[in-house]
């Protein structure tokens, strides 16, 4: 089994295992039990200071099923140092003195893991979170090093081939250039546009961006989705159906991400 490719949720971040890596047996063990430690050296009104900054996480021991994949639901926490200003009072200066002080701080983030498929995947619930600890702590706890995840590519082409052919969608944005007047190239977001005389000479381009209608149990969700691997879900992320919607595009989406030396098309 290899590696797990993290998501991102609301912007999904799509990270690829590396091949060469493998699941412990019993991942749930691996994440509950994680903890980590590293030094960090900073300065402060000229003196070089270390501060020990903690990472872990909270996983729990049950899963979610939701059709054939299996979810452990985990949190992740990171310190990191934190420099603020600030400015003392001084009653015998005739302004305030400024002054700086760092200080450690914890911030987090939500992950759902799937290692009962072929491919395992993790996802998160903020791409900016995965890429700036959460790969690194889940990485170290499931592999021990922090380089078993990386951010992995959708195969825009097979997605906008198969939206063309109603297999998974409607498609709802492309791309267009030569376009005849003062507007060369640009994106369209309704492809109703394409209706429109004054564009329907447009070519169209292969761009970087697809948004897509997808129906999943009864209900649309729209995705914007690049490729980067990232996947935006716009949604009502108070609907009762909420998360069983996400493990739906997680799914489809989960069978366009390329492998490393694929080509883009």
């Amino acid at each position: 089994m290899s590696r797990p490719l993290p998501l991102t949720i609301r912007t999904i971040t799509t990270i690829k295992s590396r091949m060469h890596e493998r699941m412990p047996k019993k991942p749930a063990t691996s994440l509950a039990r994680h903890h980590e430690e590293r030094e960090e050296s900073f300065f402060e009104e000229g003196v070089k200071l270390t501060e020990t900054l903690h990472s872990w996480i909270h996983a729990h021991k049950q899963t979610t099923k939701v059709g054939e994949m299996e979810y452990l639901f985990g949190e992740v926490y990171d310190q990191y140092l934190d420099p603020f200003e600030f400015y003392e009072y001084n009653p015998s200066a005739q302004s305030p003195i400024y002054k700086y002080k760092t200080c450690p701080k914890a911030r987090k983030a939500e992950f759902w893991l799937v290692s009962n498929v072929e491919r395992p995947i993790v996802i998160f619930d903020k791409a900016d979170s995965a890429d700036d600890f959460g790969m690194r702590v889940v990485s170290n706890a499931l592999f021990g090093n922090p380089r078993g995840l990386e951010r992995a590519r959708l195969d825009l082409g097979r997605i906008r081939e198969d939206a063309k052919a109603r297999k998974i969608s409607d498609q709802l944005i492309q791309m267009y250039r030569d376009k005849r007047g003062n507007i060369h190239s640009g994106r369209f977001f309704d492809l109703r546009l394409w209706k429109d005389p004054s564009v329907e000479r447009a070519s169209v381009a292969p761009g970087d961006v697809i948004g897509v209608d997808l129906y999943i149990e009864d209900d649309v969700i729209r995705v914007l989705t690049n490729c980067s691997g990232t996947i935006i879900i716009y949604r009502d992320w108070d609907h009762p159906d909420m998360w069983n919607n996400v493990f739906g595009v997680v799914k489809i989406f989960f069978r366009y991400i390329q492998e490393r030396n694929a080509a883009y098309r």
